[in-house]
């Protein structure tokens, strides 16, 4: 599939350089070379272009009469991790460059600088930067890319949760990350995959709760050893996971079986075949995640309490949105920014009065409700900064109502009045069959009514229509 990148969002420049004259001679190669070119002589004026222009390519020479350019490439990836950064160096400093890649630059250049090798260093970082950009747009999931500053942020609300992870990261303890939906706890999770010694192998993701159980054993454990490798068949995701990490989400949504085969796996370090034998070995970071703490289903018997342990070693909290405020702001700008290249839109900031109405809302669905807040508003309207103004009008209209699935005049009390002398089974059974219903027989869609997993929903509906066989 070709995806269509605007190119003047690839090919601007910001030429970081107190030299006038050498900032002069840049320009003059880049520009006749084809490239839109920005340029600032202190760290203070180029944090003002990048937010002004939001290059593509950052070329940095190190030395900065106010600011530390280790500092300042720092500064960069936090706003825009995707931003290529070229840093320009003096023979004597090349240490101080190769440190620099290290920390995310893509090339360095000492100086006295060659056109050719200057050009051909910028062509490939463009060409770094569209490479990111489509495969973030190509895979939807480039709403994920927070940095762990701007991610984490700095409100009292995520104090804790920084401090561990900043404690964890390097540790190979099993974590469970507990946190309402759409809080970004996939998101916390690659943070501390990036953080760890196993940042450069694969990080990898199965939710059990978005699949059949006929299909999970297959996607966790992979197909049995005597048709693997037929390719149409699913690896399993330890091995895919090997040497990296694997996030497991909803783990209580696995049926009973399932769970004693994940135990098994996991205190062997071995896939468990089918049929109970040991296969291939792996080596994981293990992390889990859900919106309720398995302690609950494992007091429900739901859960297997001996896999409760192996996994829920150290328990991660992610705070929602709305207890947040202060990371409001910056969350809203990089959603924004994303957004508005997936769109194809020009908006690359956030004005202080559409802040002060994001921040007086409650945030039920969390990052993914401002995201389809955010991304209404930038389809409907144009400009390079978002106001109070083109957000919805009926901001509420995002915010879930927890009586919002009632027909009108019906009450959470008028419902109750028919549910009266039934068991909790029967009620349980009531609700669940009339949100099928509701939803013209979607079990996803019933289940998330329901906050449950669709397994568990489909699990539930089987053995209600055995019993009525």
């Amino acid at each position: 599939m070709n995806i269509s990148i605007p190119s003047a969002a690839c090919s601007t420049l910001l030429v970081i350089e107190d030299s006038p004259a050498l900032q002069m001679l840049y320009r003059m190669v880049l520009e006749k070379a084809g490239f839109k070119v920005v340029s600032a002589t202190s760290a203070k004026e180029s944090l003002v272009k990048f937010e002004q222009h939001g290059p593509a390519v950052v070329l940095l020479d190190l030395m900065l009469p106010d600011m530390d350019g280790m500092r300042l490439l720092q500064h960069i990836l936090d706003i825009d991790p995707r931003t290529q950064i070229i840093v320009i160096t003096a023979d004597g400093s090349v240490d101080k460059a190769v440190a620099a890649t290290r920390k995310g630059a893509h090339d360095f250049l000492v100086k006295p600088l060659g056109d050719m090798r200057l050009v051909t260093s910028v062509s490939a970082a463009i060409k770094a930067y569209r490479a990111k950009l489509a495969a973030g747009i190509a895979s939807g999931r480039d709403l994920l890319s927070f940095s762990p500053q701007i991610y984490l942020g700095k409100s009292p609300a995520t104090l804790p949760l920084r401090e561990q992870i900043s404690a964890l990261a390097r540790s190979r303890a099993p974590v469970f990350i507990l946190g309402e939906g759409g809080t970004g706890k996939a998101i916390v999770a690659r943070i501390i995959h990036d953080l760890s010694d196993c940042s450069h192998k694969p990080f990898v993701s199965l939710d059990c709760a978005m699949h059949h159980e006929e299909c999970l054993g297959a996607l966790l454990f992979g197909p049995t050893s005597n048709v693997a490798g037929h390719g149409s068949e699913p690896q399993s995701a330890f091995i895919k996971a090997n040497g990296g990490t694997l996030l497991i989400e909803n783990p209580q949504a696995l049926p009973l079986d399932l769970q004693e085969r994940l135990l098994k796996t996991l205190q062997r370090g071995q896939v468990i075949e089918r049929d109970g034998t040991p296969g291939r070995r792996f080596d994981i970071r293990l992390i889990c995640s859900a919106r309720d703490h398995p302690a609950e289903a494992v007091r429900a018997g739901l859960f297997n309490e001996d896999l409760y342990f192996q996994i829920c070693v150290i328990p991660l909290q992610v705070p929602p949105l709305r207890a947040r405020k202060a990371d409001i702001g910056a969350i809203a700008k990089h959603l924004t920014k994303i957004i508005a290249e997936q769109e194809g839109k020009n908006f690359r900031s956030v004005a202080e009065d559409a802040v002060a109405l994001l921040q007086s809302l409650p945030w039920k669905g969390n990052l993914q409700e401002m995201s389809n807040m955010l991304r209404h508003a930038i389809v409907m309207h144009d400009g390079l900064e978002l106001t109070a103004a083109m957000l919805p009008d009926d901001s509420s209209a995002h915010c879930i109502n927890d009586d919002a699935h009632l027909a009108d005049g019906e009450t959470s009390k008028d419902i109750t009045k028919d549910l009266s002398g039934m068991t909790m089974a029967e009620i349980e059974r009531h609700a669940a069959m009339a949100a099928i219903a509701r939803h013209g027989g979607s079990i996803s869609r019933a289940a998330r009514e329901l906050d449950i997993a669709p397994s568990t929903l489909y699990r539930k509906r089987d053995v209600w229509l055995k019993d009525d066989a």
